[in-house]
Order: structure tokens, then C-alpha cells, then sequence
């Protein structure tokens, strides 16, 4: 049980103290007047590339366990699905809400790159103690 408690439980809680310390900042950041864009934005967008990122992370440690055959399809399945997934969020993001300000490219390009390296670093990290 504790095994899969660690196994489970350390990514999905490096992803959800992420989102709550991006959360937290851009607060901050909008009530002290360091930027314009608003906290729900910010938080809207920050859980869906967090929910795309626990998915992602989900998907593939389901697949750790299979034979290598179906573990490296699950892997493939994950990063095809994230990157799908997210090129859907972009597209909602700039073509119907109309965020083309260069303050909310910045938020959308950074937030993808937190969350990727974010996911790109727990995948790693699992696949240092077992390879595909």
C-alpha cells in the first residue's frame, strides 16, 4: 500500500503544488499591479494545463507495469493525447476568447512550459528506475 501510495502520490502532489503556487503568485501579482491579467484567467487556464499534465501522468504510470510493448504504447498514448489536448486548449484560447495580447501569449507559452517541464521531469524520473 505505501509503495503505491509513493508511486501515485508524488507526481500528482509536484503538479497540484505547482498549480496552487502559479495560483497564488499571479494574485499577488494582480493586486499589486505588476500585471493586468485577471486571477480567474490565470486560474482557468492553470488547472486545465494541470488536468492535462495529471492525465498525462496518469496514462503513463498505468502502462509502467505492462510488458514493454504495451508500456511504451501507453507512454506514446500520453505525450500524443498531451499534445492534442493542449493544441485544442490553445485553440480555444486564442481564436474564440480572443486572448491575442501579448500578456496572455506570454501566460499561455509560460504556463505550458511550467507544466511540461513538470510532467517531462516526473516521467523521467520513473523511467531512471525502469526503463521502456
Amino acid at each position: 500500500m505505501r509503495k503505491l501510495l509513493n508511486i501515485f502520490l508524488r507526481p500528482f502532489l509536484i503538479i497540484i503544488s505547482t498549480l496552487i503556487f502559479i495560483i497564488i503568485a499571479g494574485f499577488i501579482m494582480y493586486y499589486t499591479g505588476l500585471t493586468i491579467i485577471k486571477p480567474v484567467e490565470l486560474t482557468l487556464l492553470s488547472v486545465a494545463f494541470s488536468f492535462v499534465a495529471v492525465i498525462t501522468v496518469l496514462i503513463f504510470l498505468r502502462g509502467r507495469d505492462k510488458e514493454e510493448k504495451e508500456g511504451t504504447m501507453h507512454t506514446l498514448v500520453a505525450i500524443t493525447l498531451k499534445f492534442l489536448i493542449e493544441l485544442i486548449i490553445a485553440a480555444i484560447w486564442f481564436i474564440p476568447a480572443k486572448k491575442t495580447g501579448m500578456n496572455y501569449i506570454l501566460l499561455f507559452f509560460v504556463l505550458y512550459l511550467t507544466f511540461s517541464l513538470c510532467s517531462i521531469i516526473i516521467l523521467l524520473n520513473i523511467l531512471k528506475k525502469k526503463s521502456l
